[in-house]
């Protein structure tokens, strides 16, 4: 079996402005906490009937609706409503996959397909996958979590008739004695049929109740390049 693995590193910086609580009420839906001397964080837990996301565009684990460090919040909801159902309504990071999913080019209109994190699916009638579109789910698959004082993880276990099945798992780790924390993934791949997937970060920021904008500067250890346009 072969394991992927990717870590990603948050550092934090305390200077921002407070302006705006958020809009959801975190005790309205599954939650957890995790700690050190430092950083506070709470974290919203995958549940099908209660889950503060039920949608099938990103996965429903590691949703971070806050983060506390030296009296300031990062993260948080950057708009005025919620459903639960909508694709775009979470507060980040919050990560999925681009590409449709595990079986989707292969599936007959009525037929399944599998998206890493959130289920499997049910393939409408349609010429081509629809990001910002919900998806029937069909079986949810099994969610599990572990947590301790300064870590959590969550454990995603799907299998299908189709082929495919997979062991994900994603813990997050506060730092020890620095501000942040880290992502880690693990994918088990338990199936007859191989794997592939993308994988992105979406990261939602909202720092104090400020949304991102121009009066935010995103500095890098290293040169950025790239081939695209990036000219909007």
């Amino acid at each position: 079996m072969k394991k992927i693995l990717l870590i990603l590193t948050l550092v934090l910086n305390p200077f921002f402005l407070l302006l705006i609580p958020a809009q959801v009420n975190i005790n309205d839906y599954p939650h957890a906490g995790i700690s050190n001397r430092m950083v506070k964080m709470k974290l919203y837990l995958p549940d099908t009937e209660k889950g503060y996301y039920r949608g099938t565009r990103f996965e429903w684990s590691g949703i971070i609706p806050s983060l506390k460090y030296k009296g300031h919040q990062y993260f948080g909801e950057w708009k005025s409503t919620h459903d639960p159902f909508f694709h775009e309504d979470l507060s980040g990071p919050v990560e999925g996959s681009i590409n449709a999913g595990l079986g989707y080019n292969e599936a007959e209109p009525g037929g399944k397909f599998i998206r890493i994190g959130v289920g499997i699916l049910e393939k409408p009638d349609e010429q081509e996958y629809q990001w910002n579109h919900t998806y029937k789910v069909l079986d949810y698959g099994k969610w599990t979590f572990d947590k301790g004082k300064d870590w959590i993880e969550f454990r995603h276990e799907v299998e299908s008739e189709m082929g495919w099945g997979y062991l994900y798992i994603k813990r997050i780790d506060l730092k020890k004695n620095e501000p942040g924390f880290t992502i880690t993934h693990i994918l088990k791949n338990t199936g007859s049929k191989p794997i592939e997937t993308d994988q992105f970060n979406h990261n939602f920021f909202v720092m104090d109740g400020q949304l991102t904008g121009p009066d935010f500067i995103v500095s890098f250890p290293f040169t950025v390049k790239t081939e695209n346009d990036l000219s909007d």
